[in-house]
């Protein structure tokens, strides 16, 4: 059964097809931009989950696939991985654009990545920048005997905080060492 409205700019199609013993429904919707297509598949009344479906989204992009696409894998035909590679960079690109969910894009799934990582080092440093206060105060004022540990300890604690900070950036895998 195919239904095109003649004022829309989308052709619809359902399509019924039985197979291996369960009824098979579904529903496309094509534009010059893309499709967007419904599958629901019906195991029957005994079976746990009777219903299963599937959404899914195609955009049309035939000049970048041309000017783009087509040139990257000429220049390596038979190098599937790096195609799958390239798929996978395209993929997330797409999604990342739509903005899907709030912590969906990849810039955002690094990010939290970095901090997730870098929670340990984070930790260090507040339990040494804490060593430091702890030392630096008996009674309201600075122990005068201890100075010179409190200088290297103090030292300590900042270059943990960097190297923790850093990490969270993300500038500690790439090697960089910034001041603060």
């Amino acid at each position: 059964m195919e239904k095109g409205n003649k004022m829309s700019k989308f052709e619809h199609k359902y399509i019924y097809y039985p197979k291996d013993g369960h009824k098979r429904h579904m529903w496309t919707c094509v534009s010059s931009e893309g499709a967007a297509r419904l599958r629901i598949v019906d195991y029957g009344k005994n079976s746990s989950p009777r219903y299963s479906g599937r959404l899914e989204f195609h955009k049309r992009a035939p000049v970048y696939a041309n000017e783009s696409l087509i040139p990257f894998w000429l220049s390596d035909v038979n190098n599937h991985e790096r195609m799958f590679e390239r798929m996978e960079q395209e993929y997330l690109k797409y999604f990342e654009d739509e903005e899907i969910g709030t912590a969906n894009t990849l810039s955002q799934r690094k990010s939290n990545a970095r901090l997730i990582a870098a929670a340990p080092d984070l930790l260090e440093a507040v339990h040494c920048l804490l060593g430091v206060i702890v030392s630096a105060k008996k009674d309201g004022r600075l122990d005068v005997y201890s100075k010179e540990s409190y200088s290297i300890t103090y030292s300590h604690a900042i270059e943990v905080s960097r190297a923790a900070i850093a990490k969270v950036e993300g500038n500690y895998a790439r090697g960089i060492k910034q001041s603060y």
